[in-house]
């Protein structure tokens, strides 16, 4: 496993809130960006990619802010899923 920018610690809350750090990452990437959607892939694996402990995808709608229909992405909302490559990229 390559580690990317995109790779982050994760820690966990166990009783009374104490956080106990894991050794295990969460990577994130952009799968798809449509014109008004977008896709991200995301996984939580060991640091060393050996097991992985979840995976799947979202999908998120850019909705208008007093329209609440599908809008289009701006530029540079574009511009930060680009940012965001696969384990393919």
């Amino acid at each position: 496993m390559v580690d990317r920018p995109t790779s982050l610690p994760v820690s966990e809350s166990v009783d009374h809130g104490v956080l106990i750090p894991l050794d295990v990452y969460f990577d994130l990437w952009t799968e798809r960006v449509g014109r008004t959607s977008a896709t991200t892939g995301f996984r939580v694996c060991a640091r060393d990619g050996s097991t992985t402990y979840a995976h799947g995808t979202r999908t998120i709608v850019n909705l208008g802010g007093e329209t609440m229909r599908p809008t289009e992405w701006f530029e540079d909302h574009r511009a930060g899923f680009d940012r965001i490559q696969g384990p393919e990229a």
